[in-house]
C-alpha cells in the first residue's frame, strides 16, 4: 500500500473514530463492538491480510489502542488538560483534587469521586463520575505532583504525559 494510500485511510477512519469518542464512554459492547471492528477493517486493508486472520497481532504491529482504550485514553487527556491548565474550565470545575491524607497513594494527585444520587446507570457515564475513576487507576508515576511552590498540578510535561499514557493502555490492551 502507497504512503498516500495509508494517510488516506488512516485520515478518514481515525477521524471519525475520535472524534468525540468519549461520549462513547460506558457504551453497551454491543455498540462498541461495531466501531472496533471498523478499526479491524482499516488495519487488515492497511496491512493487506485475510479477513480470517487474527486482528491482535495486527493492531499490535501498527501500535494502535483498541476503541474502549482510545475512548480513555481521550477522557484521561482532557483530564490531564483540565488539571494542569484548567483548559477546559467548565471541565476543571467539575474535578476535586483529594486533600492529602497519609496513604501509599497521597505521594500523587487523586481525585474524589462524587457519590452518585441516581440509580440509574447512564448517571455513571458522565465525565464527572467516570474522570476521576479512570485517572485514580492510573499508575501512580503519572499522577506526580509538582512541589507547592510551582502553578502547574502535575510534574510530567504534556508530551511525556501522553507517550507514557498511551504505553500504559497500550500494555492494557495488548499485554505482554
Amino acid at each position: 500500500m502507497t504512503y498516500l494510500l495509508l494517510q488516506l485511510l488512516l485520515s478518514l477512519i481515525h477521524s471519525k473514530l475520535d472524534y468525540c469518542n468519549s461520549l462513547f464512554l460506558n457504551l453497551p459492547n454491543t455498540q462498541l463492538d461495531k466501531l472496533q471492528s471498523i478499526l479491524n477493517s482499516a488495519a487488515r486493508a492497511i496491512t493487506s491480510t485475510s479477513k480470517y486472520s487474527h486482528i491482535t497481532p495486527i493492531l499490535k504491529s501498527l501500535h494502535w489502542l483498541k476503541i474502549t482504550e482510545r475512548i480513555q485514553y481521550k477522557i484521561l487527556s482532557l483530564t490531564y488538560s483540565a488539571l494542569q491548565f484548567n483548559q477546559p474550565s467548565y471541565l476543571r470545575t467539575l474535578l476535586t483534587i483529594q486533600n492529602k491524607i497519609n496513604t501509599r497513594s497521597s505521594s500523587s494527585v487523586t481525585l474524589v469521586r462524587p457519590s452518585n444520587p441516581s440509580n440509574l446507570q447512564i448517571t455513571n457515564r458522565s465525565y464527572t463520575f467516570t474522570a476521576p475513576f479512570l485517572w485514580n487507576n492510573l499508575p501512580l508515576d503519572l499522577r506526580l505532583p509538582t512541589s507547592p511552590d510551582q502553578t502547574s498540578v502535575l510534574s510530567l510535561s504534556p508530551a511525556v504525559f501522553h507517550k507514557r499514557l498511551k504505553t500504559h493502555l497500550f500494555n492494557l490492551s495488548f499485554p505482554p
